[in-house]
């Protein structure tokens, strides 16, 4: 990325399963968005990822490979509006394959700051809870319904 780039952070994402804590945050220039950042803080594997638009149109893995991908973020940012909806998909059943997804809105506001918003309650989101099972995600709370 560019020098000139910012980091404006959206959210920190924990999970039942370890104590590792995770940031979502949006990739600014000049105001406008260039892509995400997806930071492992802590944990085993502490490290930093860069999405273009172009990637998170294809589908930014945010956990997992490209072979097993566990959650997913995909969608269309326009770097000049102020709002976008995206769509986080998940794995819900490892063993049958099973995936789950649910949509979640960025938008901007007035003082020109992001936020993630929760489509279903229409709240401003600022960290996400992973909730795990067995066998897959059970949910992503603060984002999907349960």
């Amino acid at each position: 990325m560019a020098a000139d780039v910012t980091v404006q952070p959206l959210a920190s994402i924990t999970n039942d399963r370890n104590p590792r804590m995770q940031k979502l945050g949006v990739l600014l220039d000049a105001g406008k968005v260039v892509g995400l950042r997806f930071d492992t803080i802590n944990g085993n594997n502490p490290h930093k990822q860069d999405f273009s638009l172009d990637e998170v149109k294809e589908g930014a893995i945010l956990e997992g490979d490209a072979r097993h991908k566990s959650i997913v973020l995909h969608g269309s940012i326009d770097a000049t509006m102020g709002s976008t909806e995206l769509i986080i998909t998940y794995v819900s059943n490892v063993v049958f394959g099973e995936h789950k997804h649910c949509r979640v809105s960025l938008m901007r506001d007035k003082s020109g700051q992001w936020h993630i918003v929760n489509n279903y309650e229409h709240k401003p989101v600022d960290h996400l809870f992973v909730k795990t099972r067995v066998f897959g995600i059970s949910t992503i709370e603060g984002i999907c319904p349960r």
